[in-house]
């Protein structure tokens, strides 16, 4: 992907996904550490799309 826009929708859509399969991982491990780094992913997951990825308007 040379060009980092995306969409709100498509944002959204992925955000969403990642979250789901994050939670999955988060309440079935067991372990406190891989937990604190499923939380550091989620947090810098959100930092990237918020500042680095920009957000276009749909085009119809």
């Amino acid at each position: 992907m040379t060009n980092k826009t995306m969409t709100l929708k498509q944002k959204i859509t992925l955000n969403l996904f990642a979250d789901s399969m994050i939670a999955i991982a988060f309440f079935t491990v067991d372990k406190w550490s891989v937990r604190v780094i499923l939380i550091l992913v989620v947090i810098y997951k959100y930092y990237y799309f918020i500042t680095k990825i920009k957000t276009v308007k749909a085009s119809k």
